[in-house]
């Protein structure tokens, strides 16, 4: 009799214990008294689902949205949304570190993103200082000039459709941006950390990695939010695709670091391996073979995303790219003259143009998550106890209008110290709050190196051609969708899939090219794309404050004011009829799902 009670004393006992669970995590934890959603205060599941989702980094700013500044994101966890909790998370002095999950995406050894302790950080902070100090990024300027004009010479032949007889002058074929982007940085990064020439840019024998660096990382990026998945390797059953892939590039990263060592490079001096291999400040094997895959991984991708990003935003940006052009055009004549000095360096609205791209879609999205030590620490005026985890997202922050008016707008001119658009107070904060690259002891080591790549490419771009979206269903890829999932809305808003780890993949893009030296034209049909997100703004406005509208007239004036003189009324009423499709669209599903409710057939 005894044996048979004992499956519903464990039954009850199990009800027991879940119910203290909640009651504990809903009442009693530390973190209960912040709000949130309420599966958050119980699990990571949803948490780890947006991960898998690729859109964390959009998961914490809705949170943002609905709850406020500070978010319990999980049981454990709380991410803030203000310049004051970043300051005191990343700064140097804060009483928190990095968590043990980072141990999770060790190889054989440890890299600088995966430390935790932060002594052995510093220590290999200062190993890898001389690979990307001022001098070394010299050094390597005859490498990123060389890879950039291959890039930009084979744009030109491929956007003729292979036709050496078409007149320059006219627009090409559609191309994909975002492959072409990644193609470039990866052969830089190759290039500079081995000496290694892949020439994806050339063949396509090596353009598989590409893929298989994302596919990877999934798998990681759900792992950094339930680690348990571990045990027993679930999470070879759960991400078989992930593991194939990750052994494929493993491969390739070890086959470079061998050819390296091998001297089996050409140009393998005045690279980063071998300044980190030589000197005082060496780092051993182990060490240097886990730097280097980290680095050609993160440097890559991060940079691809980011240029991505500012050729997107340029493209459906008439006032940024005529103003761009101009500083580009004026300052240089020939490709030749675009290089790493002063010249470059003197282009305020060139790199106002690639901070504003970081900041609406950082190459790294989400939040950077600590772990506070004992003795807790007080984040944003909060006193938050040892053992919790905190973090500030870098997507949501950059998209705070109390830092940045205009938030999901394109508008560089927030950057310029002599901004005509912004007060010099309102410039002082944005700058303050840009976050793209991290902050503190532990910001980006790669930084000067990932600038140095995107000013040199957007200056010869500009320079040697024209470029705007596509024509077509093409054009539109890489923006949201107006009627997408929250936070994918905004058709003027490049798309991140965020995967922690080593890198953010990032949406599809795809421009045509004309080769018209020191001419901008834009055709009514990528005006009036990018018309169509103000003027349903404007049109919204108009209804709250008239009514219904029946007519386009009665809209058109408030479209015309607001975007003045780049839109004609042809293009005005593009935009408008673009709405009313939308609209009716929207209604016309909405109905079909209502019937669908009443009919009992969900």
């Amino acid at each position: 009799m005894g044996l048979t009670l004992i499956p519903s004393l464990l039954l009850i006992s199990l009800v027991v214990w879940i119910a203290g669970y909640i009651i504990y995590q809903i009442y009693f934890h530390p973190l209960s008294k912040y709000p949130g959603p309420f599966v958050s205060k119980l699990t990571s599941f949803n948490r780890a689902y947006h991960a898998w989702k690729g859109d964390i980094h959009l998961h914490l700013w809705v949170l943002h949205e609905k709850y406020g500044p500070i978010v319990r994101l999980s049981p454990n966890m709380l991410i803030f949304n203000t310049l004051e909790s970043a300051n005191d998370i990343y700064l140097k002095g804060a009483n928190v570190g990095k968590g043990e999950e980072y141990n999770r995406l060790n190889r054989k050894a440890t890299n600088i993103m995966t430390l935790v302790d932060d002594k052995e950080y510093h220590t290999r902070r200062r190993q890898l200082y001389p690979a990307f100090s001022d001098k070394a990024l010299r050094g390597y300027e005859h490498r990123i000039l060389g890879h950039v004009r291959q890039f930009c010479t084979l744009l030109y032949p491929r956007h003729l459709g292979q036709n050496e007889d078409k007149e320059k002058g006219e627009w090409g074929p559609a191309m994909k941006m975002s492959d072409w982007c990644s193609y470039l940085t990866f052969d830089i990064m190759a290039d500079i950390i081995f000496g290694a020439k892949h020439d994806l840019l050339n063949d396509d024998t090596h353009r598989s990695i590409i893929g298989d660096i994302e596919e990877s990382n999934v798998r990681t990026t759900v792992l950094m939010q339930i680690p348990w998945l571990y045990l027993g390797r679930m999470d070879r059953k759960l991400f078989p695709e992930s593991i194939k892939s990750r052994i494929r590039y493993l491969k390739l990263v070890d086959k470079m670091v061998s050819n390296h060592v091998q001297g089996k490079m050409e140009q393998k001096e005045g690279t980063i391996f071998s300044l980190l291999s030589q000197g005082e400040q060496k780092l051993r094997d182990a060490d240097l073979h886990s730097e280097a895959t980290h680095l050609t991984i993160a440097g890559y991708d991060t940079t691809a995303t980011a240029l991505c990003a500012v050729v997107f935003y340029l493209s459906i940006s008439p006032h940024a790219y005529n103003r761009l052009a101009a500083e580009i055009r004026s300052q240089f004549n020939h490709a030749d003259e675009i290089r790493l000095g002063s010249r470059l360096s003197s282009c305020e609205y060139l790199r106002a143009c690639v901070d504003e791209a970081l900041r609406m879609s950082p190459s790294v999205a989400t939040c950077l998550a600590r772990v506070v030590r004992p003795g807790g620490q007080t984040i944003d005026g909060h006193f938050i106890p040892a053992g919790c985890g905190v973090g500030t997202g870098i997507y949501p922050l950059q998209h705070n209008a109390k830092y940045f008016p205009r938030p999901h707008d394109f508008l560089p001119e927030r950057f310029l110290p002599d901004s005509d658009m912004f007060s010099p107070e309102q410039v002082r904060v944005t700058q303050a709050a840009y976050n793209a690259f991290s902050r503190g002891p532990r910001t980006c080591i790669g930084k000067p190196i990932a600038y140095a790549e995107l000013m040199v490419t957007i200056a010869s771009l500009i320079l040697m051609y024209d470029f705007k979206t596509a024509d077509g269903a093409d054009g539109e890829l890489g923006g949201g969708n107006l009627l997408g999932e929250a936070g994918r809305t905004n058709p003027r808003e490049f798309q991140l899939f965020d995967r922690v780890s080593y890198d953010s993949e990032h949406a599809q893009a795809h421009e045509q090219l004309t080769q018209r030296p020191h001419e901008a034209k834009f055709s009514h049909e990528l005006i009036g794309g990018a018309a169509a997100y103000e003027a349903m703004k404007a049109y919204e406005e108009h209804e709250a404050r008239n009514g219904k509208v029946d007519e386009h007239a009665k809209a058109k004036e408030v479209v015309a004011g607001l975007i003045g003189a780049f839109v004609d009324r042809e293009v005005e009423t593009k935009g408008l009829d673009f709405i009313d499709r939308q609209k009716a669209k929207h209604h016309a599903q909405q109905e079909a799902e209502r019937g669908m409710a009443q009919s009992g057939r969900w």
